[in-house]
Formats: structure tokens, C-alpha cells, sequence
């Protein structure tokens, strides 16, 4: 499959079983997902991790407004094609289902508040973080050890 096909996914099982949106809700929906995914631009089957995380949590968000009544069926659907497309791909996609049931959480949350996932929630009033700075000269595994005992550092405080 390219991204997915939305006809044959529609006309699924796994389609057909999700309770809540409409036919044309689950439509709209798949039509979204689909669209988020063409624009990471990998199709499903290959997915690393990194695209189902740009996918879901910065693709998937920008196609749905805050307060968007579609937003709530998002994970049911989302669930629907994973299964359909590990069905379809022989189930070699253990790995983006777990993935993606591993993010429905956030996913929800991003969608339901109208924002994109955000890797860091540092308060702002924080300072950044100083940079280690090393007392004095660094000693190598091979010069003689500083506390004077004439033995390599390697042999002498470096060992451990």
C-alpha cells in the first residue's frame, strides 16, 4: 500500500467495527489520517519510529481544530487501520501497532486541547542548564596518574 488504501480500509471488517462515528464520520477521519501520513511521506508499513511519532503527534494535529466532534473518534479509527493494515501486511507491523496504541493517550490529549505534542515541559522561569567544566587538565588512560604513585592512570585510579 502507498499510504493506505481508504477505499479498501472503509470496506473493512476492522472498519466496520468501530463504534461511534458514523460511515461518514469514520470517512472523514481515514481521509484525515491519510492525509497526515502522505505528508510524512513513508507508507504505514514503513514507519520507523520517529515518523509514527512526527505522524500522530505534528502531522495528525494540524488536520483537526480544537472542539472538532471528529477529534474523539480519532483513536477508535486510528486503532482500525492499524489492525487492517497488520492484517494486510501479513502482521509483519507488531512493532507501529504497539507504537501507536502506546500513543493514543497523547494523541487524544493533543487533539482534545488543540496543540502538538511537546517533548520538553520545562517552566520557562528555569535556567538553562551550566555546562560541565573540568577542574584542571584531563588526564588520559596512559599518563601518569596524579596522585603520584609513578603508575599509569589506567593501572592507578583509572581502573573501574
Amino acid at each position: 500500500m502507498s499510504s493506505f488504501e481508504l477505499e479498501e480500509f472503509l470496506r473493512s471488517d476492522e472498519a466496520a467495527a468501530i463504534q461511534g462515528p458514523s460511515e461518514d464520520e469514520r470517512r472523514e477521519i481515514a481521509h484525515r489520517l491519510r492525509a497526515a501520513l502522505d505528508e510524512v511521506g513513508r507508507p504505514l508499513a514503513q514507519l520507523s519510529t520517529g515518523d509514527v511519532h512526527g505522524w500522530l503527534f505534528h502531522a495528525v494535529p494540524d488536520r483537526f481544530e480544537p472542539g472538532d466532534s471528529l477529534g474523539q473518534h480519532v483513536g477508535s479509527v486510528l486503532k482500525a487501520l492499524v489492525a487492517f493494515a497488520a492484517r494486510t501486511s501479513g502482521d509483519k507491523l507488531t512493532r507501529l501497532r504497539e507504537a501507536v496504541h502506546e500513543s493514543l493517550e497523547d494523541l487524544e490529549h493533543a487533539l482534545e486541547h488543540g496543540h502538538e505534542h511537546h517533548h520538553d515541559h520545562h517552566d520557562e522561569e528555569e535556567a538553562p542548564q551550566e555546562p560541565f567544566v573540568r577542574g584542571g587538565p584531563k588526564v588520559g588512560r596512559n599518563d601518569p596518574c596524579p596522585c603520584g604513585s609513578g603508575k599509569k592512570f589506567k593501572k592507578c585510579h583509572g581502573a573501574g
